[in-house]
């Protein structure tokens, strides 16, 4: 995604790769509180509001090793991003992982979460979850056509 004029991006691009840099700084956030609170209380709240009952014994594993996942991720997804308003070459390649893995892993949370009974609990909680993660499958969208459609080394030029 080298940057080579600002009249071949899309008007949305720079924005879209902002709000997912911002939405993955808060993603990270949220992961270390809901860490802490892990620590300190035993429990697992926000950001994965349990269903009713709570999180099964086999449950709570399978959350924390996707949390962990989703800090390396995290990690990869603000390699992106700097990448990208740094023009680095290897930022699409960056990009590619960063955004299938973060998809992987909403997918696989999702299932997860859906399984346990925790959205039929939290419908709002996990709504806004799914509302927050579409600009991530539209700037997704362009990444890929650009891979598709190009042969070059770059995303937008």
């Amino acid at each position: 995604m080298n940057r080579t004029t600002e009249q071949s991006q899309p008007p949305c691009l720079r924005i879209l790769i902002i709000y997912y840099g911002a939405l993955q700084t808060l993603h990270l956030l949220v992961l270390g509180r809901a860490g802490i609170r892990l620590w300190q209380m035993g429990t697992i709240g926000f950001p994965a509001p349990p269903p009713e009952g709570g999180w099964t014994p086999q449950t709570v594993p399978f959350l924390l090793a996707l949390a962990g996942a989703d800090v390396l991720l995290i990690v990869l997804s603000l390699v992106f991003v700097c990448g990208y308003f740094r023009n680095r070459d290897w930022n699409k390649e960056v990009g590619l992982l960063a955004l299938g893995g973060f998809h992987v892993s909403a997918l696989v949370f999702g299932w997860g979460t859906i399984q346990a009974g925790a959205w039929s609990a939290h419908p709002g909680s996990y709504t806004a979850m799914l509302i927050l993660f579409i600009p991530v499958t539209i700037l997704l969208g362009f990444v890929l056509k650009t891979v598709f459609t190009r042969t070059n080394t770059s995303i937008d030029n």
